[in-house]
């Protein structure tokens, strides 16, 4: 995995499950070079462990303008239902070349246009 994105802290309130809309990424740079093509998902991480992984998007395939439209509420009462020390939460976009969880690009609505021909 490459990382394509950066990094965007997020405040958390005190003894409440935070909900994150991940919605989409724009004009992400290339991480396989010029000739490459990038699969962007975004990941949820941190709070009470610095690597702990909440939530991971779906691949979008061969897009520089991913959108996800996703909604991700992390557990954290469960986790920490009597409080405690937090780490940053970080949201960031990596370039998933292997994922199986994958979710069709833009170009593919077009592809199904024009199979009639």
């Amino acid at each position: 995995r490459v990382r394509i994105g950066g990094i965007l802290n997020v405040l958390v309130k005190r003894y409440e499950n935070p909900t994150i809309k991940l919605l989409c990424a724009h004009k992400l740079r290339n991480a396989d070079g010029p000739l490459g093509r990038t699969n962007p998902s975004a990941r949820i991480y941190g709070l009470t462990d610095t690597y702990k992984v909440w939530y991971e998007t779906e691949t979008v395939l061969c897009d520089f303008d991913p959108v996800w439209n996703e909604v991700y509420t992390i557990p954290l009462l469960k986790d920490m239902p009597f409080g405690g020390a937090l780490t940053p939460c970080r949201i960031e976009v990596i370039d998933n070349k292997n994922s199986t969880n994958r979710i069709k690009n833009k170009d593919d609505d077009k592809d199904d246009d024009n199979d009639d021909d």
